[in-house]
């Protein structure tokens, strides 16, 4: 099955036993699920890279590129040069902001020539790997919950819930969701750029 987002819904809504939708709107859910996601996409990123020509000073606008559009771009993970060496180079560099990347190096591409920029992109949900699915649905609860602990203190409402109680048990999920993503942004950055490069999915 796709992980699409009415599957990612069904699943977040059967662990909060709404599956009715009683409890929380599905715009609510998929809002939940997409704060999911975008932690996720920062923990556990799509590498993936551009392109880009030295121009006349040592910063990069990776933003005035083609393909920026279509980049998802996060942050900059190494700028390769000279491109198409083995094992790969990389020069230091410095992302002054997003997208725009100042080379600090004294060999480093001249005028005119080409270096490619490595980068973190974000993810979709069709982009999450089937293992993670589950980190998902934990952190799309978590956020929904909380979300539902918003509320007057000590409302009590069908599920006989009241708000402080969806918000302790979303923010105890919270811990857990988060605690994976760290585990898999160590993971993720403990990768040395040749390796990663071998493998990136473009």
């Amino acid at each position: 099955m796709a992980f699409d987002v009415a599957t990612a819904r069904g699943y977040v809504q059967r662990d909060l036993r709404d599956e009715s939708a009683v409890r929380w709107t599905a715009n609510e859910i998929d809002r939940a699920v997409d704060k999911a996601l975008d932690e996720y996409g920062l923990a556990w990123p799509i590498v993936s890279y551009l392109d880009a020509v030295k121009g006349a000073t040592d910063t990069l606008d990776m933003t005035a590129l083609a393909g920026w559009a279509a980049a998802v771009w996060l942050y900059a993970l190494w700028v390769e040069y000279a491109i198409g060496n083995v094992p790969p180079t990389a020069v230091r560099f410095r992302e002054e902001r997003r997208g725009f990347i100042r080379i600090r190096e004294s060999t480093q591409p001249v005028q005119g020539e080409s270096c490619r920029v490595w980068h973190a992109k974000g993810r979709a949900l069709a982009d999450v790997e089937v293992q993670h699915e589950d980190i998902i649905v934990l952190g799309g609860t978590a956020f929904a919950a909380i979300a539902a602990g918003v509320g007057a203190t000590g409302a009590v409402n069908v599920s006989g819930w009241t708000p402080r109680q969806y918000r302790d048990w979303g923010e105890a999920r919270l811990v857990d969701f988060r605690r994976r993503l760290r585990e898999l942004g160590d993971s993720f950055s403990s990768g040395s750029p040749a390796a990663v490069w071998s493998s990136a999915k473009l």
